[in-house]
């Protein structure tokens, strides 16, 4: 089991550009959180695939690997950002990931991949600036709300990084810090996946080891 213990938590409110935090002081002892977002949604149908648009896929994909996970792991909690049918804005992405405090917030995308090997990345987005919170409540600009937890974020997506590496049949970029405006607003560990879709190498056979490496990375 993995557990993590905390005697605090943020509460988060998007407002105007803006993110209000509110310490609240609770004791508690859960499993790990993992929140899943599959890229595209009901207007934003994202890349053409071979059969099918890139919507389709990461959904399926964000709920096999959340079945994976919790076979595995019963008592963590897997949360998946939308459902077949539903809009979400990023503002509505990031706000269901930092209200609920999740331990990682993962972005599901895919695309046709030409090469024999395809291809698997990486990308978050980076601080060199450590803040901290001084009060209760602080304001921050949301495109700096992702220095909060930048330590933590880099460690977690080199965990993964190097537990996927050499173990599947992809080449695994190097993780990649970017301004990633699919992770604008978070205020807890994120990272973009971005994996190639050949007709040998079904996005299928990836499932269970970015299952295995999350769970190594969340017990890390």
């Amino acid at each position: 089991m993995y557990l993590f213990n905390c005697t605090t938590y943020h509460r988060y409110f998007m407002s105007y550009g803006w993110i209000v935090i509110c310490l609240i002081s609770v004791q508690s002892t859960q499993p790990f959180h993992l929140i899943l977002d599959p890229a595209g949604d009901a207007k934003m149908p994202g890349r053409q695939l071979t059969t099918c648009t890139e919507r389709s896929v990461t959904l399926q994909f964000c709920e096999m690997l959340k079945k994976t996970i919790v076979d595995q792991i019963p008592q963590c909690t897997v949360t998946i950002t939308r459902t077949a049918g539903e809009t979400r804005t990023q503002e509505q992405r990031a706000q269901i990931a930092n209200q609920l405090q999740a331990d990682l917030f993962i972005h599901i995308s895919c695309f046709n991949d030409d090469l024999l090997r395809p291809q698997l990345a990486f990308y978050y987005t980076a601080s060199s600036v450590t803040h901290s919170v001084s009060s209760p409540y602080t304001l921050i600009p949301v495109h700096k709300s992702f220095d909060f937890v930048a330590k933590q974020t880099n460690h977690r997506v080199h965990t993964l990084y190097l537990s996927l590496n050499g173990t599947i049949p992809y080449t695994v970029q190097a993780p990649c810090a970017i301004p990633d405006a699919r992770l604008v607003g978070l205020m807890i560990p994120a990272c973009t996946l971005e994996c190639g879709i050949t007709h040998d190498v079904p996005w299928t056979a990836l499932i269970e080891p970015l299952a295995n490496a999350i769970i190594d990375c969340m017990g890390d």
